[in-house]
């Protein structure tokens, strides 16, 4: 998430005070939607979850804040590959979407808590093993 993301986030909302539309925040982030799952969550900032494909936020009640170091490679995959194999992997593997979807309250928890060890035990990456298997060497020391 970033990236483009938050670009389509700030533009929208440079547009709808530019042209003094008045639009609420649903109006916005169905708009934020409707161009990209993880445009609402750029737009909403903070700290959220999100279900469905991103694009359902609530915002997260965080005691703390937290630091993540994220190492990105020097090269990138494409969205709609990653998701080509996660749709393949859920159907020859087996991997399960849990239903109904909601979140975990051991995230819900660690966030209040402000506990990064607990939260990182329970955080769940869908996109993980699919991107791990069209980058072998991803996520590989």
């Amino acid at each position: 998430m970033g990236g483009g993301s938050a670009d389509a986030a700030a533009t929208l909302l440079a547009c709808d005070a530019l042209w003094n539309s008045g639009l609420s925040r649903e109006e916005l982030a169905h708009l934020a939607a409707e161009l990209g799952a993880d445009v609402p969550f750029s737009l909403l900032g903070g700290t959220a979850v999100g279900l469905g494909v991103g694009d359902e936020l609530s915002p997260a009640l965080a005691k703390a804040q937290m630091d993540w170091v994220l190492v990105c490679a020097d090269y990138g995959l494409s969205t709609p590959e990653v998701f080509h194999t996660l749709d393949r992997l859920r159907t020859t593997e087996g991997l399960d979407i849990p239903e109904p979807l909601e979140v975990d309250a051991k995230i819900l928890q660690a966030l209040r808590d402000g506990n990064p060890d607990a939260l990182s035990k329970v955080l769940i990456n869908d996109l993980q093993r699919a991107s791990i298997e069209l980058a072998r060497n991803c996520g590989t020391p």
